[in-house]
């Protein structure tokens, strides 16, 4: 088949992305590890989150460091899902959203549950834009859910292209051969995402869709 005949997908990343969430996920980091700082915050998203989460664990055996790992997840999550609930998305993104959807294909590539992000997006009227919502109980590998969706749609890495603000992100999305576009208004700089060579880095969702058709021209 001719890839141009394709479809074309979207995956999103969804914290820092769609909902403004880095300040409510800081403070819930520092609540599990009182000495954590933004910086070293933002530093466990340079690699994939699950892995930076094990290394910071306590324990001295594998079996008591997935221990101590999976009862921060579950400790993380228990504090997240009820503030993610009272945050509203970016009204900017959530327009964005509803005009992409008419072009083209669109999922959710996530580190948070599945079941919550869901519920928020059912919440916020905008879950019928998007056919997968892939997180983190699907997978903790954000390489592995991409390669899911490939299947899925029945497409390669040139029919599609991945939407994050985080260098960990970009680097998954890589292992894909998939390309990405950093947005500036989540978790990292502009100067971090550029060290990934991304597609595009851009400051505002307004400029979104024109990054979107810039990309899929070359293709």
């Amino acid at each position: 088949m001719n890839s141009t005949k394709k479809q074309k997908v979207l995956m999103f990343d969804f914290d820092g992305v769609i909902v403004p969430t880095f300040e409510m996920n800081f403070e819930i980091a520092r609540a599990l590890w009182p000495n954590i700082t933004q910086d070293s915050y933002r530093e466990m998203f340079m690699g994939n989150i699950y892995d930076s989460v094990l290394s910071r664990v306590a324990g001295y055996t594998e079996e008591e460091r997935k221990k101590n790992h999976d009862v921060s997840n579950e400790e993380y999550f228990k504090m997240y899902v009820p503030r993610l609930m009272e945050t509203k998305p970016m009204p900017e993104m959530v327009q964005q959203i509803r005009e992409l959807h008419k072009k083209y294909k669109m999922a959710i590539v996530s580190s948070t549950v599945t079941g919550p992000l869901k519920e928020y997006l059912i919440m916020h009227d905008i879950a019928k834009h998007f056919d997968y919502i892939f997180g983190m109980d699907v997978h903790t590998n954000k390489t592995v859910k991409i390669n899911m969706l490939f299947e899925k749609y029945g497409v390669t890495h040139n029919d599609c292209l991945f939407i994050t603000d985080t260098v960990g992100d970009m680097k998954e999305a890589a292992k894909a051969s998939l390309e990405s576009i950093g947005v500036t208004w989540g978790f990292h700089t502009r100067e971090l995402l550029n060290c990934e060579n991304p597609f595009l880095v851009i400051d505002s969702p307004s400029e979104l869709s024109p990054a979107i058709e810039k990309y899929f021209e070359k293709r």
